[in-house]
């Protein structure tokens, strides 16, 4: 084996990244990326060796070889003439073992934003560079099959294409561009942030209990004197591969018991103005909206659902009665939405969730549309003539 010309070699930068999410998982991709390509990896590959025992550097681009790093089974991918790839094992362990191996021979420990990039490179190149890297920090972000399945469509250049049309000299073609980023940019951002969701009402409308049924797990204390929710509490869920982050806040009421519940609404009152949907629980037996939840609801943007909770306590004559109470309160409050659910029984919750996520997505992008990925369009100034 030849030593290699450490100089030369080091002239070169050398980039090592985790491609996969950094949490513990089945499989793990490190990425070894040489801003140009390098005459000798040798350094680099020490440490892995065929099932043979013959130690080994992958050379030919696209052939797959499988062997062992250490002790750890791995397979090795010469991806492009200045690229590979170590599939490795999940767990921190073997990343963190391989990952110092390549730091040692040379290479730059970087994060996912991060690219090796030559000094000359074109603003082509770096449109290119940057459309890379939004998709793999969407990938590595995103935590639903259904999301991972959106973000991956965008592997055929689609979005190297939004960001030079965002660039363009052509005013059309810039303002065609533009319109693609205002129209999806929030259906691309919730890819990999969750949509927030609030439970609101009075106190003891069971929010709480319904949060716990939504969540499928004791997460909020529930209990019948009313108050005892005064701060914020969050939990995530998923549903039909959508992030789902709901709030269970306190009951919203004029009159708080004490200056704790005050401080408990008022939390309330900012979260409503903080998230994307509002769920308005009212007891179903006690139709009782109070009037400082119907001012902020008549002053709020955000869509509604009106949420009537504990229907399995109604019998046909208790509905009846009740009627006139909900109508009045459909009357002051115009719901995106109407569901009856029962917290105790899981009635209406596969319902209540369906409503959410057709309130939130009311419209999904073509397989071919290319979509605004964050990191590909907010270093960019929006023409004005794009927002006229």
């Amino acid at each position: 084996m030849n030593t290699p010309d450490n100089k030369t070699e080091r002239s070169l930068e050398a980039c090592v990244r985790l491609l996969t999410a950094d949490c513990p998982g089945a499989v793990a991709v490190i990425e070894l990326l040489f801003s140009e390509q390098p005459t000798d990896v040798v350094p680099f590959f020490q440490q892995f060796v065929t099932l043979s025992k013959d130690s080994f550097v992958p050379d030919q681009v696209n052939r797959i070889v499988y062997g062992r790093w250490r002790d750890e089974d791995v397979v090795a991918i010469r991806a492009a003439a200045n690229r590979w790839e170590i599939h490795c094992h999940g767990g921190r362990a073997a990343i963190s073992q391989i990952m110092n191996d390549l730091e040692t021979a040379g290479g730059t420990i970087t994060d996912s934003s991060s690219a090796v990039r030559r000094p000359d490179s074109s603003n082509e190149d770096l449109d290119d560079a940057v459309a890379e890297r939004a998709l793999t920090q969407a990938l590595q972000s995103c935590r639903t099959l259904e999301a991972a399945r959106w973000i991956l469509n965008q592997q055929d250049g689609r979005l190297a294409i939004l960001r030079k049309g965002l660039r363009s000299d052509n005013p059309d073609t810039r303002h065609a561009a533009w319109e693609i980023v205002r129209r999806w940019k929030d259906f691309a951002r919730h890819l990999t942030d969750p949509f927030r969701i609030a439970l609101m009402g009075v106190p003891n409308a069971g929010k709480s209990s319904l949060m716990n049924a939504l969540a499928g797990k004791q997460r909020a204390i529930v209990s019948e004197i009313p108050g005892t929710t005064r701060d914020v509490l969050e939990t995530d869920i998923v549903f039909n591969g959508w992030m789902l982050r709901l709030a269970d806040t306190a009951g919203i009421r004029d009159s708080a018991a004490s200056s704790i519940e005050h401080s408990g609404i008022q939390r309330a009152i900012t979260m409503m103005n903080a998230v994307e949907l509002v769920c308005v629980i009212i007891d179903a037996t006690n139709p009782v909206v109070d009037e400082a939840l119907i001012r902020q609801l008549q002053s709020i943007t955000v869509p509604y659902i009106l949420v009537w909770n504990k229907s399995d306590l109604l019998t046909g004559s208790e509905t009846q009665s009740t009627e006139e109470s909900r109508t009045n309160i459909r009357r002051l409050l115009t719901a995106a939405r109407d569901v009856e659910v029962s917290a105790i029984t899981g009635s209406g919750i596969e319902q209540l969730l369906a409503a959410m996520t057709e309130t939130l997505i009311l419209q999904e992008p073509e397989n071919d549309c290319p979509l605004p990925l964050r990191g590909l369009w907010e270093d960019l100034a929006e023409p004005q003539s794009a927002t006229s």
